[in-house]
């Protein structure tokens, strides 16, 4: 057996360490998120607001796999090196495993040692792939299996990244690995046997019980929607119907970047429920995802639509610069197509949703409307957006003074007791720009 600390020396561990602008950008983002938990506007009861004195499990790893990072560059010479070591070493573990020259455990712990080669963030779309090129039939799975059930160490905090302490990244890594092990025993589909098949189905139903660990539900699910088998989307499907927070919105996206049409309604009915605080996240999947003004034109999902439009308005932070990036909300192109849509919902379903939708639609058009009148410069990408939603805004504020006030006022005696914040803020909003124009018109 080669020495591995002596083959590994040219790896720079420092690489493996968050960098400190990653860590600012991470502890703002969970300070934000604190404060929207804890917030009395945002629908979390008081014994949610006690339980989420500290980060949910699994933020930080969370806002890190959504930090936008380069792509690694398999044709680096560095790169290709640290491949081609680990290639070696792997298969040379893998012989000495077929001679029964190693014990399993033994093999464990050398792939630990051997497995952190670089930032997981951006190795996880590399190495999953190229460790199943060199274990196709699967003599190293139950090495993996064993290396996820030793789970985190228990000292990683929730504040830190665990994907820099060793014995976290080789688990995490497994997991996305088991994905491409749907038939571990052959690779040709006329040699699978009813033992592949049986193992197969014992594996997915291995990741389907990973999939409410909100500190690994980002890479079970991945992994099952690698699998694409019948079996693994039944298993995301009744993760969903049982997750909360974190793990829910891992499930969401993974079912939707299968693009199965027939499960939108699902996921589009219940998407938004249970997440306390997290609604953002999920809302922002959806939307750019499912075709919302077709659902907001059915009785049957138009107040789930509308709600989904109220969080994407809510949280739309508008620009003014000319060169910034693009804005989420405008990015499918649909934004007016879905405005059209939300007031037909409004006019026809009369729903507390879409009211809701409708009176953050209008301080969204204000802030560019006003800026337009100032002479502010507005991107023409978002004007070609804007413009044709312009026009109807007295008669939806209209709606919203003559109907609307009265679902929200109903609302609050009929909706679930953590979505009445949400409505009680709106109404105090509606009052105070009543005020304000009553005021105005007498002076």
């Amino acid at each position: 057996m080669s020495d591995t600390t002596t083959n590994r020396s040219h790896i720079d561990n420092a690489s493996l360490v968050m960098p400190e602008e990653a860590e600012r950008d991470i502890s703002d983002n969970i300070y934000m998120m604190q404060e929207r938990l804890s917030s009395p506007l945002q629908g979390s009861s008081t014994k949610d607001t006690i339980m989420e004195a500290t980060p949910l499990p699994g933020t930080v790893e969370h806002l890190l796999a959504l930090r936008p990072i380069p792509p690694l560059d398999t044709n680096a010479p560095e790169v290709k090196q640290r491949l081609s070591l680990l290639r070696n070493e792997m298969t040379h573990l893998l012989m000495l495993k077929r001679w029964r020259k190693i014990t399993e455990d033994e093999i464990a712990n050398q792939i630990v040692s051997l497995i952190q080669v670089g930032p997981f963030q951006q190795w996880r779309s590399v190495l999953p792939a190229m460790l199943y090129e060199i274990d196709r039939m699967g003599s190293l799975l139950p090495i993996w299996l064993r290396l996820i059930e030793r789970g985190d160490p228990p000292h990683i905090s929730r504040q830190t990244d665990p994907t820099t302490n060793i014995q976290a990244y080789t688990r995490r890594m497994a997991i996305l690995l088991l994905g491409y092990y749907k038939r571990p025993m052959s690779t040709h589909h006329s040699l699978i046997t009813f033992a592949d098949q049986t193992q197969s189905q014992e594996l997915t139903r291995f990741l389907g019980s990973l999939l409410l660990d909100p500190s690994i539900s980002q890479y079970a699910s991945r992994s099952l929607a690698i699998m694409g088998t019948c079996e693994a989307l039944e298993e995301l499907l009744h993760g969903f119907a049982q997750a909360q927070d974190w793990p829910k919105i891992d499930i969401l996206k993974c079912c939707l970047s299968l693009q199965q049409e027939a499960f939108y309604p699902l996921l589009l009915s219940s998407g938004l429920q249970r997440l306390h605080g997290l609604e953002p996240y999920a809302a922002h999947a959806l939307y750019h995802t499912l075709p919302l003004d077709t659902y907001l034109y059915q009785p049957q999902l138009s107040a789930q639509a509308a709600f989904l439009l109220y969080w994407m308005f809510s949280e739309h932070t508008p620009s003014l610069e000319p060169d910034s990036s693009p804005q989420p909300l405008f990015e499918n192109g649909r934004f007016s197509d879905n405005v059209c849509a939300l007031f037909y919902s409004a006019r026809y379903h009369r729903t507390w949703q879409d009211a809701l939708a409708l009176h953050e639609l209008g301080k969204l058009l204000g802030h560019y409307w006003q800026a337009m009148q100032y002479g502010d410069g507005v991107q023409s990408a978002i004007l070609s957006h804007i413009t044709p939603c312009l026009p109807m805004m007295p008669e939806i504020e209209q709606w919203l003074h003559e109907t609307g006030n009265d679902l929200l006022s109903n609302a609050l005696h009929t909706s679930d007791a953590t979505l009445r914040p949400l409505i009680e803020r709106t109404l105090c909003e509606r009052q105070a720009t009543s005020t304000d124009k009553t005021t105005s018109t007498y002076n």
